[in-house]
Order: structure tokens, then C-alpha cells, then sequence
């Protein structure tokens, strides 16, 4: 793994060997995790079949996996996620790429396609909305609140990344990364305005599924698919069917 520094902290990012010969005329995919999960679980999840002959590359974000839990709110901003991003994709000369955001990763999504519209050839946004974060205030919160507690493994357990290898979470960084998430202005006015082509999905038993659906209504041209029986965690680590749509998308023009 490699990492770039921002503000005096390490971001790592990795690429993934999901082709044999990436086809260099294709945009690559940039990924980007949800809360409590790091990079390589979109390897160990069986995301590499969705991606086809493409370059792939992962974050660990501020706080996940490798990179460093600084102790300020302020650096788990959903803008400075972004703007780590884009300077992954300066490491690799990406004038263009794909974006894949999974929950929080979705948030940065819509940060990074309305601010850089340049630079994102297509968007993926998997369990996560664009609307303001105090929209789901009330359970931002109490997530805030059983992070600081002796029970903040449930969280963990909540978006699926409960398994031993995830050792390495923290649960004053997951508080603050939570935390930095209400800071977000959200994309509600912004939404209109997004030009890139875009993929939302959301899982039917997601709690996040009406917030998701508004967000789509607001997208020009956005494709929206409901994952049948699927709840949040499962729409990343087993559903089949998010994998088969994220395919589609990127072989039908789109980038």
C-alpha cells in the first residue's frame, strides 16, 4: 500500500489486480468504503467481478484501516475525503475516473461529482443519500452515543464489519467521523445541477431506502434500482445483485 499526506496525516490507497491486462482506454474506479470498513473488504466482498477490464483503486479513509485517526473533527470532513480522492488520483495522472462510494463513501461521492464534475467520468452511490445529514439526525446521533460507550462494537456489527480482522477500528475515530458527517452542508440544492451519469442503489430493508429514492428523483437522468430483501450491510458484502447492476452501468456507455 501507498499513502498521500494530507494535513500531516497519512491516507493509504492501494490498487486492486482485478484484470489481468486493464484495458488503459476505460476510466478506472476509485472506491471508497463506509464507516468501520477499510479497503480491502471490497476485494474480500467479490467486488473485482463488477469492475470488469478496468483499473480499480481503494481508500482506506482518515480513520479506517491503515491510515491515521487524527484527533480532529475537523479532518474527517466529507470535503477533505474528497479532496483525498483527487489526490490519489493525481498519484496515478487520472484525468478521469469512476467513482464508487459505498454509505459514507457515497456522501464523498456527491461532494466529489458536484465539486470536480471534471474529473468524475460516471458516479456510483450504494446504501447512502445526498440530502442534508440532520435529515437522519436523531440516529447520526445515537450512532455517536453508543460509539463512545463500551458498546460500540454494535456499530460495527450494524454495517456488517464485525469480523476479527476489523481490529483495527477505533472507536474515538468512528465518533469523530460520525461527528464530521453532520458538519456536511448535504447536496439538496446541489443535486439538479449533477450532470455526471449516476447509479444509486439501495437495499429494501435500508433504512436510508426513502432518502435514497428522493435523491435519485432529484439527479437528471439518474438510474435508481431497489435491491429486493436486501438491508444495508448485505448490499455490500452479499448482494449479487448490486454487483450485476454496478456491471451493467459501466457497460453500457456511461464511461
Amino acid at each position: 500500500m501507498r499513502w498521500i499526506e494530507q494535513d500531516n496525516n497519512k491516507v493509504y490507497f492501494h490498487q486492486v489486480r482485478c484484470a489481468d491486462d486493464p484495458d488503459p482506454t476505460l476510466p478506472p474506479v476509485i472506491l471508497h468504503h463506509g464507516l468501520a470498513q477499510r479497503g480491502f473488504d471490497w476485494e474480500e466482498a467479490g467486488w473485482c467481478s463488477a469492475f470488469g477490464n478496468r483499473s480499480v483503486y481503494f481508500i482506506d479513509a482518515l480513520g479506517h484501516g491503515r491510515s491515521d485517526r487524527p484527533r480532529s473533527r475537523q479532518a474527517y470532513s466529507i470535503e477533505k475525503r474528497a479532496d483525498a480522492v483527487l489526490q490519489v488520483a493525481d498519484v496515478f495522472r487520472l484525468d478521469k475516473f469512476v467513482f464508487f462510494g459505498f454509505s459514507m463513501g457515497g456522501r464523498v461521492g456527491f461532494e466529489l461529482a458536484l465539486s470536480e464534475p471534471s474529473r468524475v467520468a460516471c458516479l456510483i452511490v450504494g446504501g447512502m443519500h445526498g440530502l442534508k445529514p440532520s435529515i437522519d439526525r436523531r440516529n447520526l446521533e445515537r450512532r455517536i452515543s453508543v460509539l463512545r460507550s463500551s458498546k460500540w462494537r454494535l456499530v460495527e456489527r450494524a454495517v456488517g464489519a464485525h469480523r476479527r480482522e476489523q481490529d483495527f477500528n477505533t472507536p474515538e475515530a468512528l465518533a469523530l467521523s460520525t461527528e464530521a458527517v453532520l458538519d456536511w452542508r448535504g447536496a439538496d440544492d446541489r443535486l439538479p445541477e449533477l450532470k455526471v451519469p449516476t447509479l444509486l442503489y439501495c437495499g429494501e430493508q435500508d433504512s436510508l431506502l426513502e432518502y435514497a429514492r428522493k435523491t435519485a428523483d432529484l439527479i437528471p437522468g439518474c438510474e435508481f434500482a431497489e435491491l429486493p430483501s436486501t438491508g444495508h450491510a448485505a448490499s455490500f458484502y452479499s448482494s449479487e445483485r448490486a454487483r450485476e447492476l454496478v456491471h451493467q452501468f459501466l457497460n453500457e456507455g456511461s464511461s
